[in-house]
Formats: C-alpha cells, structure tokens, sequence
C-alpha cells in the first residue's frame, strides 16, 4: 500500500514540473508583443492622413480639436469620462457628412469595449440634412479609430490607421 502512494505522490510530482514546464519558455512569450501607438490623439489623426491614399478627396476645411466634456457625446456617442483623451478631425463646412475621431482609451483591455460602445451610440445623421455613408471603428492597442463618412473614404482611412500597428 505504502508503495503504491509512494508512486501515486511520485506521477502527481512529475505532472505538476511538466505542467510547470511547459507554461515557462525559459522567459519567452509566444504572444505578439503589444502594439502602442506613440503621440497625442490630434498627432495620431495628422500620422493618419499622411498614410491615407494621395488621391483621397478630402471634405473642405478640414480641423482637428480635442475633445472635451461638452462636445464629446455629440462627437462620439460617448461620455468624456469613458476615456483618457481624444481629438476630432471634421469640416466647418456644417452640412458634410464627415468626421474623423481618435481617443485613447483607459487602457488597453477597455479599447474594444470603447470602440463597440461608440460604434454603436455615435449618431451618422448628426449634421444638417446628411448623414454618414459608413460608420468604420477600429483598435490599436489603447486607441479607438472611428470615422464617419462615404464608404470608400471611411475604408482608407480605416486601412491607414490600421497601418500604423505595422510602422
């Protein structure tokens, strides 16, 4: 009997340091490391215009502010307490269907969740008498992309900010 748990309490040993072995790489991670984006929001909206297409047409006088307590809901759909800071690129031409926004959320674990929310309560049919084509979100580590515009302008610009993870 004594040998028999002897051998039990031996395999439970060997399991347990295989278990254990198998989940330490000598300190390396199979994981992708974390792609952050440097710089403020209104400087990661400039990083994406300068990747957009050349050939891309642009509303009319385009600006970008940041966002603040009064004009967030309006501009995202979202409470300016639900994240860190944030910047928005539009025309002030007030009847084009375009706007382009870039927070940085919390933290990373919360960036999806964020761009869900906003994607979902943003209003496409803020303006006067237009209303945005596409409504395109997307995340890079803990900045939240969306932008509200014709379908083929929301795509590039979409596909430019997705090309900052690879820069």
């Amino acid at each position: 009997m004594k040998k028999i748990s002897v051998l039990m309490a031996l395999i439970l040993v060997l399991l347990a340091l295989v278990g254990c072995g198998a989940s330490n790489n000598g300190g390396s991670s199979s994981a992708a490391p974390a792609v952050t984006l440097e710089g403020t929001p209104s400087e990661i909206v400039d990083k994406v215009y300068a990747g957009a297409p050349e050939d891309l047409q642009y509303p009319m006088m385009l600006t970008t502010s940041e966002l603040t307590e009064d004009n967030s809901v309006y501009m995202t759909g979202v409470e300016r307490t639900e994240y860190k800071e944030g910047a928005v690129s539009e025309s002030m031409v007030g009847s084009i269907a375009y706007s382009l926004v870039v927070l940085r959320a919390n933290d990373a674990e919360g960036a999806q969740a964020l761009a869900d929310s906003v994607k979902e309560n943003v209003n496409p049919a803020k303006w006067i008498c237009v209303q945005a084509e596409a409504v395109n979100t997307a995340v890079i580590g803990d900045v939240v992309f969306m932008v509200m515009a014709d379908q083929a302008t929301a795509d590039a610009l979409t596909a430019s900010f997705e090309a900052l993870a690879q820069a």
